[in-house]
């Protein structure tokens, strides 16, 4: 997984002293890819080296209108086929 150059992310930043309380916060800029899956991101106007575990894909609710190429389609297949004896009567003995 990788983010793109003008991407927008979210960040996961520590809140206090304990490490398991977190928030993400943004939305975050990527400016740059670098070395060991690292980025550049810009949040307001702090610059940020940032590991990818602590970022996160940002979506708004545009990017599930635009870019979605799915298409609901509602189908409906009807076709008889010849039920066996054995089976017919296996369930009107009950």
């Amino acid at each position: 997984m990788f983010f793109l150059t003008h991407g927008v992310v979210l960040i996961l930043e520590p809140t206090s002293g304990n490490k398991l309380l977190a928030a993400w916060t943004g939305p975050a800029k990527v400016e740059k890819r670098l070395e060991n899956n690292n980025y550049l991101v810009t949040l307001g106007r702090r610059t940020l080296k940032r590991h990818i575990n602590s970022l996160r894909k940002y979506y708004t609710d545009e990017d599930e209108t635009t870019t979605s190429s799915c298409e609901t389609v509602n189908v409906v297949i009807c076709e008889s086929y010849p039920i066996p004896e054995a089976f017919e009567t296996k369930w009107n003995a009950n």
